[in-house]
């Protein structure tokens, strides 16, 4: 696989955006972050400050390759070497104990689909595009001469004219099923639900903890899609996220630094639990809209 070279015409193009798509994203990320601590003079008396640095150039590269790409390699070299580099710094600017560090991920990804195809495991792509089409020339057939009633399938959700439908009267509820039952004949999906029925179907606890969490009822889409393993709404090429499946919800939690010691633990956390791990550590009250728990 050909590699992709810094300075390829791709800045002429792209202008000052394409630096997130390169590891020196996460670079100038620390050293703005270096420069926060200096210039707020953050650590330097006895109130607690909170710095959050989000190092996001391995997300849009990792879109763009995939997981085992040679550049996503080089990108996480990269990062151990500036996030070394920024411990050194808090270690002489604040003082070794003097400071508490978590390092987390909003998520992880599958592997390329074309390169689990090359290894015999199943998997492909998903076309939601495609899929709002189908779905609006099912209902065309139900419902002539109104309009299409799929208004997009995005972030497996999917989102309605709702206008369209109280416009014209329609039964909602019997519009949503008829695109779940449309939907459960796709090969690539797993499961469909109406999202404010979702308690109520044939689904793993597990998943469905996941599909409630995630629905926010003036923002959310009306339908949710599980797709199958492996299977995700993106191109051949890199990956994506976005499912429940281990390879996407599996991430990496470490604390280290003040009132932490030494130990590890397989139970099983959530990224929810680090606010409240932190509150406690800090013998303060959780915020009021936080729902995990204290690791320790």
């Amino acid at each position: 696989m050909p590699l992709n070279p810094i300075g390829c015409g791709f800045e002429e193009k792209y202008g000052y955006s394409i630096i997130r798509k390169t590891p020196f994203g996460n670079s100038l990320t620390i050293d703005l972050a270096k420069a926060a601590i200096d210039g707020e003079q953050l650590g330097a008396d006895d109130e607690t400050d909170l710095l959050a640095v989000s190092c996001s150039s391995t997300d849009y590269i990792g879109h763009q390759v995939g997981t085992h790409a040679v550049e996503t390699e080089d990108t996480y070299l990269r990062l151990d070497k500036a996030i070394a580099d920024f411990l050194s710094y808090l270690d002489e600017k604040v003082g070794k104990g003097n400071y508490l560090v978590f390092l987390s991920a909003d998520h992880g990804a599958m592997n390329n689909a074309r390169f689990l195809q090359d290894c015999r495991i199943p998997a492909g792509n998903w076309d939601g595009d495609a899929v709002a089409e189908k779905l609006n020339q099912t209902l065309a057939q139900e419902y002539p001469n109104v309009g299409n009633l799929v208004k997009t399938v995005m972030n497996y959700q999917v989102f309605f004219n709702r206008n369209i439908i109280k416009k014209n009267k329609l039964d909602f509820a019997k519009i949503k099923q008829s695109v779940v039952d449309v939907l459960k004949e796709d090969c690539c999906v797993q499961y469909a639900c109406d999202m404010e029925k979702t308690m109520t179907e044939s689904i793993p606890e597990d998943v469905k903890m996941r599909i409630v969490n995630g629905y926010n009822r003036e923002r959310s889409g009306d339908v949710a899609i599980v797709l199958k393993p492996n299977f995700y709404a993106h191109g051949m090429k890199g990956t994506d996220h976005g499912e429940w499946n281990p390879y996407d919800t599996h991430i990496p939690l470490i604390f280290m630094g003040c009132g932490i010691q030494h130990g590890a633990t397989t139970r099983q956390t959530f990224m929810t639990d680090i606010v409240p791990t932190i509150a406690a550590l800090l013998h303060v009250q959780a915020p009021n809209g936080c729902v995990g728990q204290p690791i320790f």
